[in-house]
């Protein structure tokens, strides 16, 4: 593996806003919890965003006047499709998941996308869903089945299902 892969794995979830994996207390073993986490401020995302329609537009607007009109309409309707983007980005900034371990149930806290929920699930009868990819765990208990980790890479995933599995004492189905 060279250096770049390396930093590049090492670094994309802060890069992409990707959601990262934090173990509450592995000694006590209470937990986790998994949270999204940007590596730019808003102000500096909106920053980004205003730059760049000033520099699209003004090229838009420069075929326009040249009698390209349809240019400035391209140009409009990719600023209206990056500030979609944007403003998704934002309505994320705050999704979160909270896993508490108790001696006899499970609490799973989310918020994604400003709703929030909770379940709880009895510890006994959870039980660890887990794709044969990596790409999916879940814990099921009494019909009710619960996706965590969505927004994890898959290294993480797979480092939260063998927390999981020692935590619950078993193996993932």
């Amino acid at each position: 593996m060279n250096t770049l892969t390396a930093a590049y794995q090492y670094f994309e979830p802060l890069v992409s806003g990707g959601m990262v994996l934090h173990l509450e207390d592995p000694v006590r073993a209470s937990g986790f919890s998994i949270v999204r986490h940007y590596s730019t401020t808003f102000l500096q995302r909106a920053g980004l965003y205003a730059a760049t329609c000033i520099i699209v537009l003004g090229v838009g607007i420069a075929c326009a006047q040249l009698g390209a009109w349809p240019v400035l309409l391209c140009c409009a309707g990719e600023m209206a499709a990056m500030l979609y983007v944007w403003l998704e980005i934002e309505r994320h900034k705050d999704d979160c998941e909270t896993v508490t371990i108790q001696d006899d149930s499970v609490v799973i806290a989310i918020s994604r996308r400003e709703l929030q929920w909770r379940c709880r699930l009895q510890r006994y009868w959870a039980r660890l869903i887990c794709s044969p990819d990596g790409e999916r765990i879940a814990l099921r208990s009494h019909g009710n089945e619960v996706e965590i980790g969505v927004g994890l890479v898959k290294r993480d995933k797979i480092l939260l299902a063998r927390y999981l599995a020692a935590q619950l004492r078993q193996r993932p189905i």
